[in-house]
């Protein structure tokens, strides 16, 4: 993995461990930043994953203001990524860079040598990021199925841009 440089957060801002008062707040900030929700996403279930990697799932605050996340997994060979995200007004500032510096910092104590995820074809603003911090795309086809009866897989066609 690339050292991100300078990546400390702005001033105000810390980066900390995520802890259950968080979800609703976080839950806004991923609908404000477009990220396709559904039943995976809700408070039941990021409360397993957080359960399963409490070290990994991090948020950016300032003050009382949830401005930023990032939910790191590692199933014992590879980290994963979800919900990177800041809050619009928050951008450019060296927030998303904090939290993937942080994460990746974890993930290597972990024992980590490579991290997946995945980022919607539409959102070419995400694409660029990880591009400048060192992560390279994969001509990949993500195959999706809900074990949760009556919830289609959601596609990020579903959500207008």
């Amino acid at each position: 993995m690339l050292a991100i440089e300078n990546a400390g957060p702005p001033d105000g801002v810390t980066v900390r461990e995520w802890v259950a008062q968080d979800y609703s707040r976080a839950y806004s900030l991923w609908d404000r930043c477009e990220l396709t929700l559904g039943v995976s996403d809700s408070e039941v279930e990021i409360d397993r994953h957080v359960k399963r990697n409490p070290t990994l799932a991090l948020v950016a605050a300032s003050g009382d203001e949830l401005v930023g996340t990032v939910l790191g997994g590692y199933d014992g060979r590879r980290g994963i990524i979800h919900h990177l995200a800041v809050d619009p007004d928050w951008r450019n500032r060296g927030i998303a860079r904090a939290l993937m510096r942080t994460l990746e910092e974890r993930m290597k104590r972990l024992g980590v040598v490579k991290i997946n995820f995945w980022i919607e074809a539409r959102n070419g603003g995400a694409v660029a990021f990880y591009k400048r911090i060192g992560y390279a795309t994969r001509e990949l086809i993500t195959m999706s199925k809900s074990l949760h009866p009556g919830e289609p897989v959601r596609s990020s066609e579903d959500r207008t841009p």
